[in-house]
């Protein structure tokens, strides 16, 4: 596959992270130390794209230098930032004491280092054998 359209494929994968702050689900009378509201507050955070020592970066960031590139050896470095962004969202904490939601990184991170069968897991999570394998061949080591 050429870089650029692995690149694309990093970025499109990064456009499907949210940056911002969820609205929270919980039933209760709303606060002012709620997070969001109907829509999240501001969009995305770009102060962290500007930091060379935060790893988590926008899709947007890398578009920007997508399209200032003028060699392959630029769409190569970009290439290799991005996949360094994408691997550090995934490595980011799963909220203690919460089971991950279903399909999530850290659900797929969770499956990919359970001990148990893909039988147990496949009943205990409502999904296919197929599934739970390609999870944990996907997510191994993460």
């Amino acid at each position: 596959m050429p870089v650029a359209a692995q690149l694309a494929q990093v970025i499109a994968e990064l456009s499907m992270i949210s940056h911002v702050p969820a609205v929270n689900l919980e039933p209760h009378l709303s606060t002012e130390e709620d997070i969001g509201g109907r829509k999240p507050p501001g969009g995305t955070n770009h102060s962290d794209d500007r930091d060379p020592d935060i790893w988590v970066k926008s899709a947007e960031h890398f578009q920007i230098r997508m399209a200032g590139c003028r060699t392959s050896r630029d769409l190569e470095l970009v290439l290799v930032d991005a996949r360094r962004a994408l691997q550090a969202f995934k490595r980011s904490p799963a909220v203690p004491g919460k089971d991950p939601e279903y399909g999530s990184v850290h659900w797929k991170r969770m499956i990919a280092n359970s001990t148990e069968s893909d039988d147990e897991l496949s009943r205990k999570h409502g999904c296919s054998r197929a599934m739970i394998h390609k999870v944990k061949r996907l997510y191994a080591g993460t």
